[in-house]
């Protein structure tokens, strides 16, 4: 990864700012949930009802919704951008096409991986702090190990999916030269992929979005075994963005 795009993904603003949107809108979704709670103003909720609800808001349909989208905002119309400004003209002179092109993916990949952890990362703080305190004693002989494993997996499972579908950003977009479609087409293809299993091909198991956040089948190797699937598809996806950024490069030089 060249310095200029290492220092561009780690400025705290580009994940801070979707992360906090994340929050807002997942949290939004389950308000009846949470505003019960406070409502009524249990000063004892059950043991372990914080880390259940954050696990549970992770699996709700506004979160599957969202995710795809927001993991391409911090970084994945780098490309676009520096060739619609002709920036790339500049960039160019210190460096070849290839390592360029294999930057700006590298690039887009850890910051979506990190856009997502963040914004998992910040739920679990903020359903930490205010619900937390309100939970009951714990029971002796009564831990909550198994649930901080699934909430463990979860995140790194999230980590893998928005890494994923941010270096699809990228590809749409090169092969649409639309900057629009960074954030459109993770979506769309989000979508696709969930109507085509849901409706059409139901042994279409690996390719089911939803089924990589929510685990409902058994996989080798568990959390492991799907991020390692979802990683090898971003190998490929890392292929197709060398070719296509090749051609745009060449046609746009």
């Amino acid at each position: 990864m060249l310095i200029y795009d290492r220092k561009q993904v780690m400025m705290m603003h580009r994940w801070l700012v979707p992360a906090v949107l994340f929050v807002f809108i997942v949290m939004a979704s389950r308000a009846d949930i949470w505003m019960e709670v406070l409502v009524k103003e249990q000063e004892n909720i059950n043991y372990g009802w914080t880390l259940g609800f954050i696990t549970d808001t992770l699996k709700s349909d506004a979160a599957l919704l969202v995710a795809p989208v927001l993991c391409a905002f911090p970084y994945a119309s780098a490309m676009i951008d520096e060739l619609r400004s002709g920036m790339i003209k500049a960039v160019l002179t210190r460096t070849d096409r290839q390592q360029y092109i294999s930057s700006k993916a590298v690039a887009c990949f850890v910051s979506g991986m990190v856009e997502e952890v963040a914004s998992v990362g910040l739920l679990c703080v903020v359903v930490c702090i205010v619900f937390l305190p309100m939970e009951a004693a714990p029971e002796q002989g009564i831990n909550q190990n198994e649930m901080i494993r699934l909430l463990m997996g979860q995140i790194c499972r999230y980590g893998c999916y928005g890494a994923l579908w941010s270096v699809v950003g990228l590809a749409i977009s090169l092969l649409a030269m639309n900057r629009l479609m960074v954030w459109v087409g993770p979506f769309i293809m989000n979508y696709l992929m969930i109507i085509v299993y849901e409706r059409y091909f139901d042994g279409w198991q690996l390719f089911y979005p939803k089924e990589w956040l929510l685990q409902e089948w058994e996989w080798p190797l568990s959390d492991a075994g799907i991020c390692i699937w979802i990683l090898m598809l971003c190998l490929i996806v890392y292929a197709a963005i060398l070719q296509t950024g090749k051609r745009v490069l060449s046609r746009a030089l």
